[in-house]
């Protein structure tokens, strides 16, 4: 309808932005001319609204942070050095103190979104920064750097000819980064007191979502309703959450204590029936194993009991008790090593090791990031030479350890539950320390691990924008 009547009705956006409507209302009646007119004029805005948040993509996504963040002023300030800085002016809060922050011209032209320096298709920059410091000087003209208070733009003319454009929300929300909310309004620390059981989902209504609300808070969610007859409903359902971490293991796992051992079996505790103390997996991996997935396909006639502790609670707990043994286990990296094939590594067939890792790491906020808790697969404690500790660093470094290890162990820290078939139970590797009581009988495992980055990826857009850094 349109194409045929274009010539009549018309809506263009000029070089002010406005919408300008041209008609030849003879043509038709009064009713007839304003249908035309609307419509046309609707979908000119709808083009023009997709084409704006094409050229600022962050407007609504860094909403949240502009809540609280407002530019009052942006000029260009010389006076700090010969390179010169933009000087930003801005409130945090309706009743907060006006703050001040200098930014390097060279940052603006690193975060140019002109279509010369980022492709929107991709969301990604073009330049490789080979000669970022020769275009970040400005056009030898007046007002080469100006800012619009009213429409909240920044206009910046580069000295070779491309221009750029910042919505100041957009540059608040790049340059500051935000302090995150409390750890504790996006996972809870847990131990016997205030987590009895585990968090399920039940097959049939699976889905990411309520997979992700759990995971993150708790660190383990239970699916139930899989078919155990067939260890490949178990590997579709791990599909679903995420990739299968491949490594020397396999890509999935179907186990037990009274298997035949053959060339591809591993020497490790995991397939006999002795208990096995708290620990988290693959600890001698440089790229630890992010999610754990454990199916019990046919339970042992007499024990086999699955102890979970929330590794963050335990590291939380020393904190508290100990700050300086709390430090020194962020602070000691130690080597995890795995041998198998040989007495040494010199001999063995298979060698995975893993240096230079915390036992707890932080992120630069000092929030809990990872548990890398395995006594049995530490290897020997270098304590001359380059980076080692003083001897009396190592002494405190073993009680700090020791203390870790007593709360990680503690009753009180344990969800112990009975693995039954149907169950899937996923654990964040990261976070989720496992045990397993001695058992008797035959008793049958299916597994895998899953990589955790991939997970995270697909659900941070279903949490709270708050939340979304944190995790």
């Amino acid at each position: 309808m349109r194409a045929r009547h274009s010539h009549h009705t018309d809506a263009t956006w000029n070089d002010a932005t406005c919408l300008k409507i041209t008609f030849s209302p003879s043509q038709y009646g009064l009713w007839t001319f304003l249908q035309h007119a609307l419509l046309s004029a609707v979908r000119d805005m709808q083009r023009a609204l997709a084409l704006h948040i094409r050229r600022f993509p962050k407007i609504v996504r860094s909403m949240s942070t502009m809540d609280r963040l407002r530019v009052i002023g942006i000029e260009l300030d010389r006076g700090m050095s010969d390179s010169p800085y933009v000087r930003i002016d801005y409130t945090k809060g309706a009743c907060d103190e006006t703050r001040r922050m200098h930014v390097p011209l060279v940052w603006f032209r690193d975060h140019s979104r002109d279509p010369s320096s980022y492709n929107f298709a991709t969301n990604q920059r073009k330049s490789a920064l080979t000669s970022i410091f020769e275009r970040s000087q400005l056009a030898h003209i007046k007002d080469a750097l100006q800012y619009d208070s009213e429409s909240r733009l920044l206009r910046i003319h580069w000295k070779d000819g491309i221009r750029s454009e910042f919505m100041a929300d957009d540059l608040l929300a790049w340059s500051i980064r935000e302090e995150n909310c409390e750890p504790s309004k996006v996972i809870e620390l847990w131990d016997q007191s205030n987590l009895a059981r585990l968090p399920n989902i039940s097959i049939s209504n699976f889905t990411l979502e309520a997979f992700a609300k759990s995971f993150v808070r708790y660190g383990l969610v239970s699916v139930s309703g899989v078919d155990a007859s067939e260890p490949q409903r178990t590997k579709e359902l791990c599909e679903r959450v995420a990739p299968i971490h491949n490594t020397f293991y396999g890509d999935f796992w179907v186990f037990g204590n009274q298997q035949q051992k053959d060339e591809n079996s591993h020497e490790d505790t995991a397939y006999g029936n002795e208990a096995i103390g708290v620990h988290t997996d693959g600890t001698y991996f440089e790229q630890t194993p992010g999610i754990q997935v454990f199916h019990c396909l046919r339970p042992a006639k007499k024990g086999g009991d699955t102890i979970l502790v929330d590794g963050f609670a335990v590291a939380e707990k020393l904190r508290r008790q100990n700050e300086g043994y709390y430090k020194l286990l962020t602070n000691t990296p130690i080597e995890h090593h795995y041998i198998e094939g040989g007495e040494s590594p010199s001999t063995a067939k298979i060698y995975a090791r893993s240096v230079d890792k915390p036992v707890i790491s932080l992120d630069r906020q000092g929030n809990l990031r990872q548990i890398r808790f395995n006594p049995y697969d530490r290897a020997p404690f270098a304590i001359q030479g380059r980076h080692t500790l003083a001897a009396e660093d190592v002494v405190d470094f073993y009680k700090a350890y020791e203390w870790f290890s007593k709360l990680a162990h503690d009753p009180s820290s344990e969800l112990r539950v009975s693995l039954k078939p149907g169950t899937v139970v996923f654990l964040d590797n990261f976070r989720i320390l496992h045990a397993r009581t001695a058992f008797q009988g035959d008793r049958q495992m299916c597994g895998c691990y899953l990589s955790r980055d991939n997970l995270l990826a697909l659900i941070r857009h279903l949490l709270p924008q708050k939340h979304r850094s944190f995790v």
